[in-house]
C-alpha cells in the first residue's frame, strides 16, 4: 500500500503524438528510467479503471437564474439561445456551426459565441457576413475568467459542440453541472457522455443539416424539459462521489 501510486489521466490520446508517447511519459515518471520500450510488462501490476470525468460544479458560484444571466448578457427573455464556448480552433467545428445558423436563423435562434480565438477570426466574421446572420451571433471574444463563466451558462438553453475531431470536452461536464442538454458530433469520447435524445443530441461531424435539424427539432418539441430530466437521472455517474469510489475500488482492491 505504502508504494501504491495514483495518476488521474485526462484525454489520454494527445492531439499531435499517440498514446505510446504519454504512456512513456506515465513509465518515465513511475521508474524514473529512460528505457521506455515494452511498457506493458514493465509497469507491472498496473491497475486501470477508465470513468468519465466529473461535472466541474465549481462553475456555478451563485446559482442566478436564466434571467438574471441574461440581463447581464443583455439578451432577451424570450429569445432562443444555444451557446458555443471555449478555445476556437479549426478541429472545434464553429463554421458547421455558423453555416447551420444560415439554415434556421429564421426561426430566430440567437447563437452565443464565448472564447478565444486561436488563429485567424477574420474568416469567422467573413463567414457571419456571408450567411446573413450577423443579427444572430453574438461574440465574446477573449479568455473568460472563471467569475464570469456562470453566466454564460446559465443564460442558455442548450451547448453546442459541433467538433471536427476529439478526444474528450469538460464543456460538456461543465453543460450537465447547470442542467444544460448538449448537442455534440459522434467523435471521439463525446459520444461516449452524451446521450442520443436523453442528454441531447449526437450528430454527423461537419453536416451542418444535421445540426440545424436538431436545434429546430429542440425548440419545437420543446426538449427541454425531456433533456433536463435525462441529465439528472446521470447526475451519479458525473458525480465526484463516484469518482471517489472508484479511487477507493482502485486502493482497496
Amino acid at each position: 500500500m505504502k508504494n501504491m501510486r495514483i495518476i488521474l489521466v485526462g484525454s489520454v490520446y494527445p492531439y499531435k503524438a499517440g498514446l505510446f508517447y504519454y504512456v512513456s511519459l506515465l513509465y518515465k515518471q513511475l521508474s524514473k528510467k529512460n528505457d521506455v520500450t515494452n511498457i506493458s510488462y514493465k509497469i507491472k501490476n498496473l491497475k486501470v479503471s477508465i470513468k468519465v470525468h466529473p461535472a466541474y460544479n465549481f462553475f456555478k458560484q451563485t446559482d442566478i437564474s436564466k434571467k438574471q444571466a441574461r440581463d447581464k448578457l443583455k439578451l432577451k427573455d424570450e429569445e432562443k439561445v444555444i451557446l458555443f464556448f471555449g478555445l476556437i480552433r479549426e478541429y472545434e467545428g464553429l463554421k458547421h456551426l455558423l453555416n447551420a445558423m444560415k439554415l434556421i436563423k429564421e426561426k430566430f435562434v440567437k447563437l452565443l459565441v464565448a472564447g478565444d480565438f486561436v488563429g485567424n477570426r477574420e474568416e469567422y466574421d467573413k463567414l457571419i457576413k456571408e450567411n446573413g446572420i450577423a443579427e444572430n451571433v453574438y461574440i465574446t471574444d477573449g479568455h473568460i475568467p472563471i467569475g464570469e463563466v456562470e453566466k454564460f451558462f446559465a443564460a442558455c438553453d442548450m451547448v453546442i459542440l459541433p467538433y471536427e475531431s476529439a478526444t474528450q470536452s469538460g464543456v460538456i461536464q461543465v453543460a450537465y453541472s447547470f442542467d444544460k442538454p448538449v448537442l455534440a458530433t459522434r467523435v471521439g469520447g463525446l459520444r461516449d457522455v452524451v446521450f442520443d435524445m436523453e442528454t441531447g443530441y449526437l450528430v454527423e461531424p461537419q453536416e451542418p443539416e444535421q445540426i440545424a435539424r436538431a436545434v429546430i427539432d429542440f425548440y419545437e418539441n420543446d426538449r427541454s424539459k425531456q433533456f433536463e430530466e435525462g441529465i439528472k437521472r446521470e447526475a451519479y455517474r458525473y458525480s465526484w462521489e463516484r469518482m471517489e469510489r472508484v479511487i477507493s475500488d482502485l486502493i482497496i482492491n
